[in-house]
């Protein structure tokens, strides 16, 4: 029994992704399946449901002071190289005391526990904790939670904050947009000392694109106790359905990688923003706060211009009433962190795009042959005048070939439909085909 459900709930022993979709999340849970949903499955669950071998990555690497000259004068913000302090992401100074200033009101300043533990609740006085956040999109509530302390929370939650004190010096932040199908960023995004992922975002199958790593998960209560491999995953409790969920899986198995954010840590990410905000911004400030260097893939809100919303399925947005999140908004914010040199997008033209108000940008990271139309909010790279690419070959712009004539040599390089396809695939062909 324990067998068959851990592979229907989680995905292992699993052989293919066809199996994983098939079984989860679109066989006996559903995909959209909300807090009642899943606590009513949990019920279900045997107490050795989890994978009994489950464990954090043991490749990543947490940041150390070196023994040069500023050693154990970095603070609580950063740690120590070549005699330099390197500073998280949101504060600077010599020895990174100084939060930076953010725009759009924004703020960086953040000293608690962003993971829930059992040393927090000495702090607190009785046995009930008050989460407070930014209302859901369309509400003038701020989203209120009394979350009660009970014994076996007390039992499930770990002794101290295991991220207090942890630091990164590169940090790739992967996203599930479709958009990382148009590149090959796996090994680039396996190199950073972290790599954080969303959600049920898988790496099989497409390690080309998203790389094989995954050193933490954050994930909503609707994708409660999904895993892929070995990784720490990290759990919003923003019910108090999220925090029976959570204390469910944890005396399940109470030494399994899964971790709880600090309803502390929520409220400050909340308060960056007027609306609650989703997971993949839970992430951004995550590592704002405990990130040298921050690398973003994957981060495009839009379906468009052939593009999925996920790389691994047909899920669309969820709009109008039934959202709880402003993507917009989040991704305006975003973008102004970009443009401020906070975060750092490494899809050529979302990243050269990042506040040009449509106006003509340099794209130095684009392919050879290639530019940004950011006026027409075309999120990848296009065909510069004298170019053409074909379809299917989202990073490969050649010269016109004689056989497209003008069209091509004004810079509408898909013109005349299928041509420069057809061209390319004969200079594959023929061995003459080189991109860069």
């Amino acid at each position: 029994m324990a067998e068959e459900w851990r592979a229907q709930y989680t995905g292992q022993g699993l052989q293919t992704l066809e199996e994983k979709a098939r079984y989860w999340p679109l066989g006996r849970r559903k995909r959209h399946c909300g807090g009642g949903c899943i606590s009513r499955f949990l019920a279900e669950a045997p107490l050795n449901v989890l994978d009994p071998d489950w464990q954090a990555d043991a490749a990543s690497t947490s940041a150390q002071d070196d023994d040069s000259s500023c050693r154990g004068r970095c603070g609580m913000h950063g740690f120590c190289q070549q005699g330099i302090c390197s500073c998280v992401t949101a504060y600077m100074g010599q020895n990174c005391s100084l939060p930076k200033q953010l725009p759009l009101g924004m703020h960086a300043v953040f000293e608690g526990d962003i993971l829930f533990n059992r040393q927090r609740l000495q702090q607190l006085p009785g046995n009930v904790l008050r989460y407070a956040s930014s209302p859901k999109l369309g509400s003038l509530d701020r989203h209120e939670v009394n979350i009660t302390i009970t014994d076996a929370l007390r039992k499930a939650l770990p002794a101290t904050d295991m991220l207090r004190g942890s630091m990164f010096n590169t940090c790739a932040i992967v996203g599930n947009s479709g958009i990382l199908l148009k590149y090959e960023f796996g090994a680039e995004i396996d190199a950073h000392d972290m790599v954080m992922r969303f959600n049920v975002g898988p790496t099989k199958g497409f390690e080309e694109h998203v790389g094989s790593r995954t050193t933490l998960r954050l994930i909503n209560t609707n994708h409660a106790g999904w895993h892929e491999g070995t990784e720490t995953v990290l759990i919003q409790m923003q019910s108090q359905t999220g925090v029976n969920i959570y204390t469910k899986f944890r005396t399940i198995n109470p030494h399994a990688p899964m971790f709880a954010f600090d309803p502390a840590f929520s409220e400050y990410v909340s308060s960056n923003i007027g609306v609650l905000p989703t997971g993949g911004y839970f992430g951004i400030w995550l590592a704002l706060q405990r990130c040298h260097k921050v690398h973003m893939y994957g981060f495009y809100s839009k379906a468009d211009f052939g593009i999925a919303y996920h790389y691994f399925d047909d899920e669309v947005p969820t709009e109008g009433k039934a959202a709880l999140h402003d993507y917009a908004q989040e991704y305006a914010r975003l973008m102004r962190l970009v443009q401020d040199g906070l975060l750092e997008l490494r899809e050529p033209c979302l990243a050269a795009c990042a506040g040009s108000n449509g106006t003509a940008v340099s794209c130095p990271a684009c392919p050879t042959g290639s530019t940004c139309q950011c006026a027409s909010g075309r999120p990848l790279p296009a065909p510069r005048a004298g170019f053409c690419q074909a379809e299917g070959w989202p990073a490969c712009f050649v010269k016109c070939p004689d056989a497209l004539g003008s069209p091509c040599r004004q810079g509408k390089g898909l013109e005349p439909p299928g041509l420069c396809s057809a061209v390319v695939q004969q200079m594959r062909d023929d061995g003459h085909l080189t991109c860069s």
